[in-house]
């Protein structure tokens, strides 16, 4: 039984899907290995079918505080810690959230269900993984995250996974640095809607010094801006102003902040 310790030691959390191909799918000794990790006190269950592997100074333990990053990280095959989460864990978010956000590929035919552990809750989202994803590591081990340029899009778009617009605002006072290249290159592939580009642009205006803008992406971007307003946050349809400049509806509770 050992052996299983010993192969998955290195990723601290394992999936028992892992645990079954390495017994080239029996069960038999699947179960019969988890049953004695757990017993023998050198494994604590997460949640049916995830297991974090202790280390020898936490063996026989009760209960070991385990990082939210490692459970959701390995969680699922193809996880990406997402959105808010991905500002946490560069320690770029304003706040500290109960919920981590994960991503796993529209291959997977259903998001797999929420859960909770240790005072977290872990929800996922089915996402196009195909760009903005990079690596960090937690604890020696590494771990999936949506790229900073990434998560500013994602964050336009979904404010909502992000504790709202002011605590993304708020949280990008958080990065110190974008590769404006890249950015441009998402919103030129997967971004491609003018009120995305407005957005943008209206947020570039605002960190303008912070990112190191341009004026003129700001005047190429300005060039785009349609005749009918665009929404900030789409499903807010009153209590806006526009920014003539972008044809932007921005939330009035926005106007006079100086904070962000």
């Amino acid at each position: 039984m050992i052996e299983v310790y010993e192969e998955f030691k290195r990723y601290k959390v394992v999936r028992r899907k892992e645990i079954i191909r390495f017994f080239s799918g029996n069960v038999e000794k699947t179960n019969g290995s988890i049953k004695w990790l757990v017993a023998s006190g050198k494994a604590q269950r997460i949640k049916p079918g995830l297991l974090y592997l202790r280390q020898p100074n936490e063996w026989g333990k009760r209960e070991i505080s385990i990082s939210p990053w490692l459970v959701a990280s390995r969680s699922e095959n193809d996880a990406v810690i997402a959105f808010h989460s991905a500002m946490a864990i560069r320690g770029e978010a304003y706040s500290e959230s109960s919920q981590i956000q994960i991503a796993v590929s529209l291959k997977n035919k259903k998001v797999p269900r929420s859960f909770n552990y240790q005072g977290k809750t872990y929800k996922y989202f089915r996402e196009n993984l195909d760009f903005g994803v990079t690596k960090k590591v937690v604890d020696d081990v590494k771990v999936q995250v949506l790229d900073s340029e990434r998560t500013v899009l994602e964050g336009l778009k979904h404010s909502d996974r992000y504790m709202g617009i002011d605590e993304f605002l708020r949280s990008l006072e958080g990065v110190s640095w974008l590769d404006l290249s890249k950015l441009m290159q998402y919103v030129d592939s997967y971004y491609t809607s003018i009120s995305m580009e407005m957005r943008l642009g209206w947020l570039l205006e605002q960190k303008q010094d912070q990112w190191f803008v341009r004026p003129e992406k700001l005047n190429r971007m300005q060039k785009k801006r349609p005749l009918d307003p665009v929404y900030l946050i789409s499903s807010k349809r009153s209590g806006n102003y526009r920014d003539s400049r972008w044809n932007l509806m921005i939330p009035k509770t926005l106007r006079n902040r100086r904070d962000y």
